[in-house]
């Protein structure tokens, strides 16, 4: 059977002043916020850059559109003007 002052330093409790030592789970939460952080910030920057994507492309498709209703305009004045 072991020592209950190495069961009692296993479980993560000082024998002299009963305060539980939480180091590994403090050094764990802080690599946990830390990867949480970055998980969040990388989410953020693939989503706007998805939404800036989506911008330019229908930006693009509407200018296209444009150009084309500003052609048929042209042909559509040049006809009428030979008429």
């Amino acid at each position: 059977m072991e020592n209950p002052v190495e069961i009692q330093h296993e479980i993560g409790v000082l024998p002299e002043r009963g305060q539980r030592v939480r180091t590994r789970e403090r050094e764990k939460a802080k690599r946990r916020g830390g990867i949480r952080w970055l998980a969040w910030a990388a989410a953020v920057l693939v989503w706007g850059g998805l939404a800036y994507g989506c911008y330019l492309a229908a930006d693009s498709y509407i200018a296209g559109i444009r150009q084309e209703l500003q052609d048929i305009r042209q042909t559509n004045e040049t006809r009428l003007d030979g008429l």
